[in-house]
Protein backbone atom coordinates (compact mmCIF):
# COMPACT_ATOMS: atom_id res chain seq x y z
CA UNK A 1 0.00 0.00 0.00
CA UNK A 2 1.02 3.54 -0.78
CA UNK A 3 0.53 6.35 1.55
CA UNK A 4 -1.30 9.44 0.27
CA UNK A 5 0.45 12.81 1.02
CA UNK A 6 -1.64 15.21 1.98
CA UNK A 7 -1.15 18.68 0.89
CA UNK A 8 -2.86 21.57 2.34
CA UNK A 9 -4.44 24.67 0.31
CA UNK A 10 -2.85 27.91 0.79
CA UNK A 11 -3.42 31.15 -0.75
CA UNK A 12 -1.05 32.03 -3.64
CA UNK A 13 -0.45 35.75 -3.72
CA UNK A 14 -2.62 37.09 -6.49
CA UNK A 15 -5.02 34.70 -7.34
CA UNK A 16 -8.90 35.29 -5.76
CA UNK A 17 -10.01 32.76 -3.68
CA UNK A 18 -13.63 33.45 -4.02
CA UNK A 19 -16.57 36.25 -4.08
CA UNK A 20 -16.17 38.44 -0.92
CA UNK A 21 -19.44 41.16 -0.99
CA UNK A 22 -18.37 44.57 -0.24
CA UNK A 23 -20.05 48.06 0.18
CA UNK A 24 -18.94 49.00 -3.27
CA UNK A 25 -20.74 46.48 -4.76
CA UNK A 26 -24.03 48.05 -3.92
CA UNK A 27 -23.02 50.40 -6.67
CA UNK A 28 -24.34 47.66 -9.34
CA UNK A 29 -27.83 48.29 -8.66
CA UNK A 30 -27.89 51.95 -9.57
CA UNK A 31 -25.77 51.19 -12.42
CA UNK A 32 -27.96 48.65 -13.51
CA UNK A 33 -31.15 51.30 -12.97
CA UNK A 34 -29.56 53.45 -15.17
CA UNK A 35 -28.54 51.08 -17.86
CA UNK A 36 -32.28 49.77 -18.22
CA UNK A 37 -33.89 53.61 -18.16
CA UNK A 38 -31.40 54.17 -21.16
CA UNK A 39 -32.41 51.02 -22.96
CA UNK A 40 -35.91 51.74 -22.54
CA UNK A 41 -35.49 55.15 -23.96
CA UNK A 42 -33.22 53.54 -26.68
CA UNK A 43 -36.33 51.30 -27.60
CA UNK A 44 -38.66 53.85 -27.44
CA UNK A 45 -36.97 55.68 -29.68
CA UNK A 46 -36.68 52.54 -31.89
CA UNK A 47 -32.93 52.81 -31.74
CA UNK A 48 -32.63 48.97 -30.35
CA UNK A 49 -29.59 47.93 -28.63
CA UNK A 50 -26.78 49.49 -30.88
CA UNK A 51 -26.51 52.71 -29.05
CA UNK A 52 -26.10 50.79 -25.55
CA UNK A 53 -23.69 48.86 -26.72
CA UNK A 54 -21.31 51.47 -28.54
CA UNK A 55 -21.89 53.83 -25.51
CA UNK A 56 -20.96 51.03 -23.17
CA UNK A 57 -17.85 50.77 -24.81
CA UNK A 58 -17.23 54.46 -25.60
CA UNK A 59 -14.95 55.50 -22.36
CA UNK A 60 -12.67 52.47 -23.36
CA UNK A 61 -12.45 53.19 -26.89
CA UNK A 62 -8.92 55.46 -26.38
CA UNK A 63 -7.76 52.36 -24.44
CA UNK A 64 -8.36 50.07 -27.21
CA UNK A 65 -6.56 52.69 -29.60
CA UNK A 66 -3.60 52.23 -27.95
CA UNK A 67 -3.63 55.71 -25.74
CA UNK A 68 -3.52 54.40 -22.54
CA UNK A 69 -2.90 57.79 -20.86
CA UNK A 70 -4.04 58.20 -16.84
CA UNK A 71 -5.87 61.62 -18.04
CA UNK A 72 -8.15 59.96 -20.66
CA UNK A 73 -9.21 57.14 -18.91
CA UNK A 74 -10.00 58.86 -15.77
CA UNK A 75 -11.82 61.35 -17.91
CA UNK A 76 -13.79 58.56 -19.79
CA UNK A 77 -14.75 57.20 -16.17
CA UNK A 78 -15.64 60.56 -14.73
CA UNK A 79 -19.47 61.09 -13.73
CA UNK A 80 -19.90 64.63 -14.43
CA UNK A 81 -19.11 64.34 -18.35
CA UNK A 82 -22.01 62.21 -18.81
CA UNK A 83 -24.29 63.75 -16.64
CA UNK A 84 -24.29 67.29 -18.43
CA UNK A 85 -24.02 65.06 -21.90
CA UNK A 86 -27.66 63.58 -20.88
CA UNK A 87 -28.86 66.33 -19.14
CA UNK A 88 -27.86 69.18 -22.33
CA UNK A 89 -29.60 66.43 -24.67
CA UNK A 90 -32.88 66.34 -22.65
CA UNK A 91 -33.07 70.50 -21.96
CA UNK A 92 -32.23 71.07 -25.63
CA UNK A 93 -34.31 68.34 -26.88
CA UNK A 94 -31.58 66.86 -29.03
CA UNK A 95 -32.10 63.96 -30.50
CA UNK A 96 -33.17 60.89 -27.82
CA UNK A 97 -29.84 58.96 -28.82
CA UNK A 98 -27.74 61.43 -26.56
CA UNK A 99 -29.51 60.99 -23.81
CA UNK A 100 -29.09 57.33 -24.37
CA UNK A 101 -25.38 57.80 -24.82
CA UNK A 102 -25.31 59.74 -21.84
CA UNK A 103 -27.37 57.61 -19.37
CA UNK A 104 -25.25 54.63 -21.12
CA UNK A 105 -22.11 56.23 -20.50
CA UNK A 106 -23.04 57.15 -16.64
CA UNK A 107 -23.90 53.39 -16.09
CA UNK A 108 -20.85 52.16 -17.27
CA UNK A 109 -19.44 54.63 -14.87
CA UNK A 110 -21.69 53.73 -11.59
CA UNK A 111 -21.32 49.59 -12.65
CA UNK A 112 -17.85 50.07 -12.98
CA UNK A 113 -17.65 51.55 -9.33
CA UNK A 114 -19.03 48.26 -8.60
CA UNK A 115 -16.55 46.04 -9.33
CA UNK A 116 -13.58 48.15 -8.67
CA UNK A 117 -12.47 50.24 -11.62
CA UNK A 118 -11.85 53.96 -10.12
CA UNK A 119 -9.58 56.29 -11.62
CA UNK A 120 -6.28 55.65 -12.23
CA UNK A 121 -3.02 57.15 -11.20
CA UNK A 122 0.09 57.39 -13.05
CA UNK A 123 2.99 55.39 -12.20
CA UNK A 124 5.96 56.67 -10.62
CA UNK A 125 9.20 56.26 -13.51
CA UNK A 126 11.64 53.66 -12.46
CA UNK A 127 14.95 55.00 -11.03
Amino acid sequence: MTAQATTRSTPVEGVRQGFRFRRRHLWWIPGLAVAVVASQLSERAGLGIVPMIVFQIAPHLPTFAGRRGVPVFNFGHHPVPPIVLAAIAFAAALPTIWVVAGLAWLSHVVIGWGIGDGFRQAKAPAR
